[in-house]
């Protein structure tokens, strides 16, 4: 088998960091793929939440690092560049990491999305109440455009990310 071979050696993934809350519960490395998350590592964080993954990647993988009884994870983009991750399990979804500029672009993404679905619902919600409230044509128009600008910006932003992700590792 080609990838037996002595001497070859392979990319490593590093992620250390600390989630404050996290003493006693498993932290997982899970792959999201299209049907199915995979748990690529785990570890039992320190008792101050200091914890430290590593491991051979043989390509870039969108993954979350999750508290084993959370259904949510935190993304990041694993790849042979080193991650420092900083969180508070208490505070999700904010974190902070550093180290991939790709990675750091992922979570501006994941923030910016939030961010835009939040004032989505609420756009949607300040129409029904205006249609309700029997409002003007032109108070629904601008209301229409704040939407329109917000799915513009999205779309837009959704490019530049794509675009930022693009090269190899």
């Amino acid at each position: 088998l080609a990838g037996c071979q002595s001497g070859v050696q392979y990319p490593l993934y590093h992620i250390e960091g600390h989630i404050k809350q996290a003493a006693g519960r498993r932290l997982l490395l899970e792959e999201l793929r299209r049907d199915e998350v995979v748990v690529l590592d785990s570890v039992l964080p320190d008792e101050d939440g200091s914890f430290k993954l590593e491991g051979v990647v043989l390509e870039e993988l969108v993954v979350q690092l999750r508290l084993q009884d959370s259904p949510y994870g935190y993304l990041l983009l694993l790849s042979a560049a080193p991650l420092q991750f900083e969180a508070d399990a208490t505070q999700f979804p904010a974190y902070e990491v550093k180290g991939d500029e790709r990675t750091v672009t992922l979570r501006g993404l994941v923030e910016r999305v939030s961010g835009m679905m939040k004032m989505s619902e609420l756009l949607q919600s300040n129409y029904v109440a205006a249609v309700q409230a029997k409002a003007s044509d032109s108070a629904l128009a601008v209301i229409d455009t704040q939407y329109n600008v917000l799915v513009r910006d999205y779309n837009q932003y959704l490019r530049y990310f794509v675009d930022s992700v693009k090269s190899p590792m």
